[in-house]
């Protein structure tokens, strides 16, 4: 079932960032009970830990690959949310995140090496080079990074900002998916189009049926205080 029970979260932020960032299933999960027996949960307490067990076998598939090294939190993150089941209106949305969560597909990115770990300064540019193969019916391409606590004075958290841009090869350039933010129903419903994005600290380009070849990711680092 992929219906939102009444009492599950929803976004934005004060500040309009795309809250939950995630979903799971979270209602009768069975889980264990008194007396060595089960039964059925539900809530946050139930979909927590979906969310958590998912990311810890990410996390020791890392390591398996990597000689026991540990891997960044915030590429955990990046692999669960791009890879996400998208439910709900089409892109991000403020009911169920960036979608319900595919572990299998997380684990893919991860397998087969589709990340790049990297930094930016601020004013800088950095150009990555994507191959997306014949045939795929849905490309994207999603950068996040840890930010610094912002101040509590501030009215919006995002401290470090960085854009992107995917560009083909025909030089068409595709911005990153967004939200309304403005407090009232039809633009909080209204569903994600592309534009530049000054709020969250993940960012991401997808593509319906993309055309084969070589396509080039644009990383800005556009106002970055606390950096690289």
């Amino acid at each position: 079932n992929n219906e939102l029970v009444f009492n599950s979260s929803r976004g934005p932020t004060n500040d309009g960032r795309i809250k939950p960032d995630i979903c799971a299933p979270g209602q009768g999960n069975m889980s264990t009970g008194k007396d060595n027996t089960y039964q059925a949960g539900g809530g946050t307490s139930a979909a927590s830990p979906v969310i958590a067990g998912a990311a810890a076998l990410i996390y020791e598939a890392y390591q398996e690959q990597e000689e026991g090294n540990s891997p960044p939190s915030g590429l955990v993150k990046a692999m669960i949310l791009c890879s996400a089941e998208d439910l709900g209106r089409k892109g991000p949305d403020y009911l169920y995140g960036w979608g319900r969560i595919n572990y299998s597909r997380a684990l893919e990115v991860l397998q087969e090496d589709q990340y790049v770990i990297d930094n930016i300064a601020h004013g800088y540019q950095d150009y990555h080079q994507i191959i997306i193969p014949e045939g795929v019916g849905q490309a994207r391409v999603m950068v996040y990074w840890m930010d610094p606590a912002g101040s509590i004075l501030s009215s919006k958290a995002l401290v470090n900002d960085i854009d992107i841009s995917l560009q083909n090869s025909d030089g068409q350039t595709y911005l990153p998916h967004v939200l309304s933010h403005y407090p009232n129903y039809d633009s909080l419903t209204t569903p994600a189009y592309r534009g530049q994005d000054h709020v969250n600290n993940m960012e991401e380009v997808i593509l319906d049926n993309p055309g084969q070849g070589s396509y080039t990711l644009r990383v800005k680092g556009h106002l970055i205080p606390e950096g690289p």
